[in-house]
């Protein structure tokens, strides 16, 4: 879908910008600093917890659309709706692969870190990345079990008909065969 692909074009400058400039006076930490001052003080909570796990969620919603659009953007080479991955393995598949997609970038990101002046590398926050994009595929997993429409373009199996359960007719009887040493009733039996 073209949107899709203009979107995440726009979040990966966004996350470009966001996770790979110098720390010092970044907008993104000030403002996850703040919230967690905020935090620590509504809630008597320590500040370093608070930060941690208000840090561990920004990275997590960071990485949500990753999870949301990849699966949209190579679910098909047609530009229309019916690009959409429409059978539940298929969006399976691709949301599998948008989390592999976002543990690996996340990777990428968290080694390129270690070398930018001010920036901290954290195995913690590629968790939160890849638990981000899962979090954004299982979004778009039920999203799109919600508006499952039936694809035009596959048959659709005929609805099973009802067929009426014949009326059995019983069995004719048997009478049962003679026990061993018992004449028989019949007169075939070679005896003259």
């Amino acid at each position: 879908m073209r949107i899709a692909r203009i979107l995440l074009g726009v979040f990966a400058v966004a996350l470009g910008v966001v996770v790979l400039l110098p720390s010092d006076g970044h907008t993104a930490l000030t403002l996850t600093a703040r919230a967690a001052r905020w935090a620590a003080e509504a809630t008597g909570l320590p500040y370093p917890q608070v930060f941690a796990a208000i840090e561990f969620g920004a990275n997590a919603a960071l990485f949500l659309p990753l999870g949301l659009l990849l699966p949209l953007t190579v679910g098909g080479v047609r530009g229309d709706r019916s690009a959409l991955p429409r059978t539940p393995r298929r969006t399976a598949v691709l949301a599998g692969f948008a989390v592999l997609t976002g543990f690996a970038v996340s990777l990428g990101i968290e080694s390129l870190q270690r070398v930018i002046p001010g920036r901290v590398s954290d195995p913690r926050d590629v968790i939160a990345n890849t638990l981000g994009a899962l979090l954004g595929a299982l979004i778009l997993s039920f999203l799109l079990a919600l508006r499952s429409e039936p694809d035009p373009a596959t048959p659709q199996a005929a609805p099973p008909t009802r067929t009426p359960t014949p009326t059995r007719t019983p069995a004719p009887t048997r009478t049962p065969a003679p026990a061993v040493g018992q004449p028989s009733n019949n007169s075939d039996s070679g005896r003259s």
